[in-house]
């Protein structure tokens, strides 16, 4: 198996752990780089910029998780 399948056991072994758990998730080819406008020079993600980038696979991941799970979700 290559590293890439090795990351997402890792990432789906850490949310089974949790007691939020993920309904989608979307995995990026490009890396989040400095170079890129995605981390700042002390490597923290900028998030109105991530935000801005993952717009698109944000809003598919909520549309198939709202099409897969039409029952709605009281707000406590």
């Amino acid at each position: 198996m290559d590293n890439d399948g090795r990351e997402v056991q890792v990432i789906l072994a850490m949310i089974e752990r949790g007691f939020e758990f993920a309904k989608a998730l979307t995995l990026v080819p490009e890396l989040f780089t400095v170079e890129n406008g995605l981390l700042t020079p002390t490597f923290k993600i900028k998030r109105p910029q991530a935000k801005a980038y993952l717009a698109e696979a944000i809003a598919n991941m909520c549309a198939e998780v709202s099409a897969s799970d039409p029952t709605p979700r009281r707000m406590s």
